[in-house]
């Protein structure tokens, strides 16, 4: 990854022969973080307010973004798992691996040969031509192998390269006029990366709703969710009752402490059974455009 790109997960901008960004180890409000490319190839970065470098790592690590080169050891790293990423006439665009130990690689296919970058690539959501060639409402999870499980049950699923804060606004055409539902992980990071996303989509989509899953620990996914028992039926009823987004709404959004919300409270905040049941008898003539499979 170049200064560029890491610069552009870490709400970044050019300063001259070098980037600026927000330092992802601290709470950081001043764009802190110098980052440039050396000579050699490699990335080279300096928090100004005081982070070591140490801290820096972990928080890139934390975030996916720290590509820690293979050394010649006798426990060499290996390609866990390839997610690949195809434009909209299928051609391959480039992949991104999970590795053992764990750990994320990007590469992309240049005469035959894999270079180790995404430096002139064209980025795309995950799944792309699936997602096109659907016409029912789309999840957006945080990563390629909640996009894939729920891929597995039939439901429209896509996510972007890199995790959470790695939206980029070209992706935007993709959803145009669609209905979007934002699946975040559990946790701080991934509740931001939602609400990016809802506002960079509230005047392409049709619809927008972010959807907070009960019942999950610090950090879990909707993966997690589906292990835990609960069903693609169940997702389908939190997305019906889920309001759709607004700015005001997401302003108010307790990152650190959020609220896991009953069903009547999602849909009303009301528990009165007869008014949710004539609230369902609303929706029931919108159903059709809320099916999440072909």
């Amino acid at each position: 990854m170049d200064a560029k790109e890491l610069a552009s997960h870490l709400d970044g901008k050019k300063m001259g022969g070098y980037y600026i960004a927000k330092c992802p180890a601290h709470d950081d409000r001043k764009h802190s973080l110098s980052i440039t490319d050396s000579d050699s190839g490699l990335t080279l970065f300096k928090c100004h307010a005081g982070c070591t470098q140490e801290a820096v790592i972990d928080a890139l690590k934390d975030k996916g973004l720290w590509e820690k080169k293979v050394e010649a050891t006798n426990q060499r790293s290996t390609i866990d798992k390839e997610y690949s990423y195809f434009d909209e006439n299928g051609t391959l665009l480039y992949q991104c691996l999970r590795m053992k130990p764990k750990g994320f690689r990007q590469r992309k296919p240049v005469n035959g040969k894999w270079e180790w970058n995404l430096k002139g690539v064209k980025r795309v959501p995950y799944r792309l031509p699936e997602l096109l060639a659907s016409k029912k409402g789309i999840i957006i999870c945080e990563g390629e192998k909640d996009a894939d499980r729920l891929a597995s049950l039939g439901v429209t699923s896509t996510t972007f390269p890199m995790g959470a804060g790695s939206y980029d606004t070209s992706y935007g055409k993709y959803f145009k006029g669609r209905n979007v539902y934002i699946v975040p992980d559990n946790d701080e990071p991934g509740l931001k990366h939602a609400n990016s996303i809802a506002e960079n989509l509230s005047s392409i989509a049709s619809e927008i709703k972010i959807i907070r899953l009960p019942g999950l620990k610090e950090k879990q996914d909707v993966s997690d969710w589906l292990d835990a028992g609960n069903t693609k039926q169940q997702l389908t009823e939190l997305i019906l009752a889920t309001p759709a987004h607004n700015r005001q709404i997401t302003q108010k959004v307790d990152y650190k402490r959020p609220k896991q919300p009953t069903y009547h409270e999602i849909s009303l905040g009301l528990n009165n059974r007869t008014i949710m049941r004539e609230w369902e008898l609303y929706l029931r003539p919108f159903l059709s455009n809320l099916k999440l499979s072909n």
